[in-house]
């Protein structure tokens, strides 16, 4: 049976597994592209040492790697597509976490501009200086 694009595309929204996978490759890109790609130049606003960012994308990696490792010894017991639901999940609370823990005792972004994404360069910027002593 041969399939033009749009009885394809049609065939494959309708499969729950398509998309549970497509869900799942998109978080998974999206999340470690917006940590490397947008971690580095928040913390740099925040007036964060570069060595701190650049220590910080490092954990990641290596914790990345041993998770890797676990996850896949745990993938020989356990159901796969519900440990890697659960991989995505942590990763997602971890960045909700992280994007609403100060950086600082004088830092605080509003979740409520955290979670619309209006948060604009110049108000992290603002948000991210610490108070100057007269």
């Amino acid at each position: 049976m041969k399939l033009n694009l749009g009885e394809a595309v049609r065939e494959a929204m309708g499969h729950r597994g398509y998309l549970f996978m497509t869900l799942a490759f998109f978080a998974c890109g999206f999340q470690l592209v917006f940590i490397t790609t947008h971690l580095p130049a928040y913390l740099q606003l925040c007036g964060v040492a570069p060595g701190v960012a650049g220590t910080a994308l490092g954990l990641i990696g290596l914790f990345n790697a041993v998770g890797t490792y676990l996850f896949g010894l745990l993938g020989a017991r356990y159901s796969q597509k519900h440990l890697l639901a659960l991989i995505y999940l942590l990763r997602t609370l971890i960045i909700v976490a992280f994007l609403l823990a100060p950086i600082s005792a004088a830092f605080r972004l509003p979740p409520a501009e955290l979670l619309v994404g209006r948060v604009r360069r110049d108000a992290v910027r603002a948000s991210c200086q610490t108070p100057t002593r007269p």
